[in-house]
């Protein structure tokens, strides 16, 4: 399929909602859906691409994706060329640089990393796509990362699991559960729980954490976990809600 890099991130459609807590518009946020496509940089009828499980290196011109030539690996592909530069091992396994069942989710980290994350398992990769660690973070799943203030982050039960600098799980979110299990009543309320966690969207900024969790049929507002431990919402006008719209959270001003 063809893969288009998009001329800015998030331009096409805007609303600004204020932070449940914030007094002034200084603390408003946009909440923004990208319908917009920029220029084509591959268009290659055999590929067969993931077009959510991907990452774009914007300093170093980079496109991270994941393609069916190689099942257990991530490709990397020039932005200025669409010519493929290497691929980063991302085996199945139960190695300490494998997942137990395949790779899930990425997104850029500083300096040029990349972490990758598997159903138990975030892998960072370095700048020349060298596994560098690996962490498992205290949450039922982790099928998607985010890069969280520069260490990874996944959606959690009531919040996000980051990791800490030292390496220590940090729970972020008044009620998180930081922990593998559920806290639930019974079967069903942890089934829906865990349901709810691994089909999340997550972005984050500097300083907070934005989740975006799917209820019955579409996500009715997004999740804001600040690091200073306080959540608040956003909520989500329902002509954003369909099905398939890629939806991403960023903070106004942000890159």
């Amino acid at each position: 399929m063809p893969i288009t890099h998009p001329r800015r991130l998030l331009t096409a459609v805007t609303f600004l909602a204020a932070a449940a807590s914030a007094p002034t518009a200084a603390a408003q946020q946009i909440l923004e859906v990208d319908l917009s496509a920029g220029r084509t940089i591959i268009d290659d009828q055999w590929r067969s691409m993931g077009s959510i499980i991907l990452a774009v290196d914007h300093d170093r011109g980079i496109l991270y994706v994941n393609d069916a030539e190689e099942p257990e690996g991530i490709m990397a592909f020039s932005l200025a060329t669409g010519e493929r530069i290497r691929v980063l091992p991302a085996r199945e396994g139960d190695g300490p640089h494998e997942f137990s069942q395949g790779h899930t989710g990425m997104t850029m980290g500083p300096a040029g990393r990349l972490y990758v994350s598997g159903l138990l398992r975030v892998i960072e990769f370095d700048s020349t796509g060298v596994p560098v660690s690996s962490w498992t973070p205290r949450a039922p799943t982790s099928k998607l990362v985010c890069n969280f203030g520069g260490q990874p982050a996944v959606p959690a039960q009531n919040g996000v699991i980051r990791r800490g600098p030292g390496g220590a799980d940090e729970g972020i979110g008044p009620n998180v559960v930081n922990s593998h299990v559920l806290m639930a009543r019974d079967r069903e309320e942890s089934s829906a729980i865990s349901d709810r966690i691994w089909s999340a969207r997550i972005a984050c900024t500097d300083d907070a954490a934005y989740v975006a969790t799917e209820y019955a049929e579409s996500p009715d507002s997004v999740f804001v976990y600040h690091r200073s431990g306080e959540e608040t919402r956003l909520p989500v006008p329902t002509e954003f809600t369909l099905d398939h719209l890629l939806l991403e959270v960023r903070c106004k001003g942000a890159p």
